[in-house]
């Protein structure tokens, strides 16, 4: 598996560059599997050359980049259509992630995104609630953490009110108070400042990494990204944001994964701290590209990472189980409306979701539990891997 991984970041590379791939492809079923887990699928078909691949092949990477074009092509219109609500609505707001990464691509389709992040001032949020009705844009969920809303019944807005999760205290500082280092853009419309804005997508992606994965593309925006930047970029307060937040080592090991694999060789300024051994990549970029997008890799047990994660940060692994069996109140009431009235049913609703997983989703439910006991013995590996990246 790592030669197939390392053809498809050569492909990926290759586009990058705007150059075709004229090698064959083996395996061509599993290469496909592959790519489309890690979002790159509009890479590969882009850059191989058509007769060294199966008609099939073919077939099956035209119909996904086709509907990346079409999916790349609305997300686009959805985004100008809510830049103009918040800013008729004087409503302060930085849209963040996908909306402004897949503008550093050579093609905005090339950069898939499944939801519209967008970042506003907490006493905003009640005011959002009501415009975003009034224009037919319908909540979808509510959460401590952010509300999701449809837009054209078929694109989730997320509306964030803060960006720091509690998922590792070491962050809490920096981004607790994220417009300290945003600037208006136009109107209403605000963007983080560079140096800030790739530590809060490095930072995006640790919280992904502390649940589940990332896959091959999450790498590659922040490659990408800093590329884009590199002449521009304040490298001293990057230092500093990256000292406050202790990401220097976790920066400098995707910033190397990035030269390693995917060819960036401008980047080599930014290397901050002392890099790992050429086994030590192999193994991050095999387990990064094993887990897939969000850690929904097929061959993947997203329970992995996050008891190697808490066993990292010292908590036990009954409090884990407890905490993913029995969510928070803030959690569960985003989940059921009902307890926003009524909070005593908490217990009920618990059991309720409870019931639902294993009676609706049983399969499921215990092919997850059996994959995590069956695969214990590989829990090590994977804090090895956390450590290599600097995210104990």
């Amino acid at each position: 598996m790592d030669q197939m991984i390392n053809v498809l970041c050569d492909i990926t590379a290759s586009v990058i560059n705007q150059k075709t791939y004229n090698k064959p492809i083996h395996d061509e079923q599993l290469f496909f599997t592959l790519a489309k887990e890690n979002g790159l699928i509009p890479f590969v078909f882009e850059s191989v050359d058509k007769e060294l691949i199966s008609l099939d092949l073919y077939n099956h990477l035209k119909k996904h980049y086709y509907a990346f074009v079409a999916h790349d092509t609305k997300a686009l219109v959805y985004i100008d259509k809510v830049n103009d609500i918040l800013n008729e609505n004087q409503i302060k707001h930085i849209f963040m992630k996908g909306s402004i990464l897949k503008h550093l691509y050579p093609k905005t389709y090339l950069r898939g995104m499944g939801d519209i992040d967008i970042l506003i001032e907490s006493d905003n949020l009640k005011k959002v609630h009501q415009i975003f009705k009034e224009h037919d844009i319908l909540l979808k969920q509510a959460s401590e953490q952010h509300d999701s809303f449809v837009i054209g019944k078929e694109l989730t807005i997320e509306i964030h009110p803060k960006l720091y999760k509690d998922f590792n205290a070491k962050y809490e500082t920096l981004f607790n108070n994220p417009w300290d280092y945003a600037y208006q853009k136009n109107a209403y419309e605000y963007r983080f400042e560079p140096a800030f804005e790739i530590i809060y997508l490095l930072y995006h992606l640790a919280k992904h990494l502390d649940s589940g994965g990332i896959g091959l593309r999450s790498v590659l925006d922040i490659g990408i990204y800093l590329n884009h930047y590199k002449k521009t970029i304040n490298k001293e307060k990057l230092i500093f944001l990256l000292d406050q937040s202790q990401m220097t080592k976790y920066f400098t090991q995707i910033i190397y994964l990035n030269i390693k694999y995917y060819h960036f060789k401008d980047l080599d300024n930014f290397i901050f701290d002392p890099l790992l051994t050429d086994e030590a990549y192999d193994e991050i970029i095999i387990f990064i590209a094993r887990s897939g997008l969000h850690g929904k890799g097929h061959k993947y047990n997203a329970f992995e990472a996050r008891i190697a994660s808490n066993d990292l940060k010292n908590r036990s692994r009954f409090h884990l189980f407890m905490t993913l069996a029995f969510p928070s109140y803030k959690t569960m009431k985003g989940q059921y409306k009902t307890l926003k009235k009524v909070p005593v049913l908490l217990p009920f609703f618990w059991i309720f979701r409870l019931l639902k997983l294993f009676l609706l989703r049983t399969k499921d439910t215990f092919k997850r539990v059996f994959q995590l006991n069956a695969a214990t013995k590989d829990i090590q590996e994977i804090k090895d891997i956390y450590e290599h990246l600097g995210l104990q």
